[in-house]
């Protein structure tokens, strides 16, 4: 049984579908819908585009504020890891750069040493009383800490 226009039902809804297949009845459905916004919520006469005010474009800092946990994450990256690398390297350079004949020396192999000559890249190091061995200026760890200190 059909849905014919005139009838109580069709008035009572206040629309009557052209069948009762749910594609077309949606459809129906939004149309419907839309034209009542348009008629009863037009730019001119609306009340409610008087009491609202004027959507706004998104704010200028949206775009940077997006961006903001990217910065903190390379700023803590930063503080954290390589600034203090930065410094290690650069103490240890200036230690290297000050060594001279007499000073204790560890090497990146583990082998402890006293500075017995210096060349422009390489260190002459003393490990026993015959044994003397050349070692790359960059191979150098750390100085071995004084006799009779702990550390």
């Amino acid at each position: 049984m059909a849905i014919q226009k005139g009838t109580d039902l069709c008035y009572t809804i206040g629309f009557c579908f052209r069948g009762w297949n749910p594609v077309t009845m949606l459809m129906e459905y939004r149309l419907l819908v839309d034209n009542a916004k348009i008629q009863s919520f037009g730019e001119s006469d609306s009340i409610m585009t008087q009491l609202l005010p004027a959507q706004q474009d998104p704010a200028p800092m949206a775009g940077v504020l997006n961006f903001l946990p990217i910065v903190l994450i390379i700023l803590i990256f930063y503080f954290l890891m390589y600034r203090p690398m930065k410094q290690r390297q650069k103490n240890l350079e200036q230690m290297i750069a000050a060594l001279k004949n007499g000073d204790r020396v560890i090497t990146n192999g583990g082998i402890y040493g006293t500075v017995s000559g210096v060349k422009e890249n390489t260190f002459m190091l003393k490990v026993s009383d015959n044994v003397k061995i050349e070692v790359a200026k960059n191979a150098i760890a750390s100085m071995q800490p004084a006799p009779g200190t702990t550390g």
